[in-house]
């Protein structure tokens, strides 16, 4: 899962890309479910963490952007 978000934040900024569960959890069992989601959530966890510094730019450059609007 890491591996996949972090080749996603090669092509998509890191401010605009979401991570979204919905895909083959209704077929499974609630345990590989939750096995599941809790993968998604450290792994997305970790690739806040590795690009905290372009998340806060992206927040700040947000804010700008609605004070000026």
């Amino acid at each position: 899962m890491e591996a996949l978000l972090d080749k996603a934040a090669q092509v998509v900024p890191v401010q605009r890309l979401w991570v979204n569960p919905d895909c083959g959890l209704k077929t499974r069992g609630w345990p590989e479910v939750e096995a599941a989601l809790q993968g998604m959530v450290e792994a997305t966890r970790r690739l806040r963490a590795k690009h905290a510094k372009a998340l806060h730019a992206g927040s700040k450059a947000t804010q700008d952007e609605g004070a000026t609007a």
